[in-house]
């Protein structure tokens, strides 16, 4: 069985970055999101591949999606899911959320606490998770991150200031709920402002590496 790390924090802080980086560095491992594998039981999407382009429609189709669907989803599926990507891999990255953003074709964006469709963090973390980045940025930083995406990928995001404000304070509010979860060996907020993105992903490596020497000594 692969090992399972969430990686966690606001769109743009550069979760996709760290973690297509790290993945290309560890062998027989693979990056997944948590709204790819819902996407894909919606029957939104024919494949949870990270690699493949999701258009602004689908996002819309997901964010319209009922908190009852989420919930059977997040019950019945979700922790089977990636049980069984972690049975065909050593390293599972799973690029998450712990405060929904549903900001498509709206003027300003809407904010969900997971937890609010029933997603049980403490089973998640405790149960299968072997390790959980909380990835931060300056939020001037992850503007401009988002300026770019906006012209390179097509991608709709808040572009305001006090928005991305508002979202990484309320993460950083979730984050200090939930991380009593996750013993202190397991989890590492990482630091990712302009222009240090390596020693963001050198961070990440050596926290990998000590999970996995920590396995290996079992």
């Amino acid at each position: 069985m692969g090992k399972l790390i969430i990686i966690y924090g606001v769109n743009g802080v550069g979760k996709d970055a760290i973690a297509l980086s790290l993945s290309r560095e560890y062998t027989n491992s693979v990056v997944v999101s948590d709204q790819r594998i819902l996407m894909y039981h919606l029957g939104i999407i024919d494949s949870y591949d990270n690699s493949l382009k999701i258009d602004k429609e689908k996002y819309k189709k997901l964010e319209d999606t009922s908190n009852e669907k989420f919930i059977d989803i997040y019950q019945n599926k979700f922790i089977q899911t990636l049980s069984e990507i972690k049975s065909n891999y050593d390293i599972v990255f799973l690029i998450s959320h712990l405060v929904i953003s549903l900001h498509t074709d709206k003027e300003s964006p809407l904010y969900m606490d997971t937890e609010s469709i029933n997603i049980n963090l403490e089973n998640l973390l405790s149960g299968i998770a072997d390790g959980v980045f909380y990835i931060k940025s300056d939020c001037k930083d992850i503007l401009k991150r988002r300026e770019v995406d906006a012209k390179k990928y097509d991608r709709q995001r808040p572009l305001r200031l006090e928005d991305i404000k508002q979202h990484q304070y309320l993460n950083d509010k979730k984050w200090d709920e939930i991380s009593k979860y996750v013993s202190e060996n397991k989890k590492i907020t990482i630091l990712n402002d302009e222009g240090k993105l390596d020693k963001a992903i050198s961070t990440a490596r050596d926290f990998i590496d000590n999970i996995l020497s920590d396995v290996s000594k079992l």
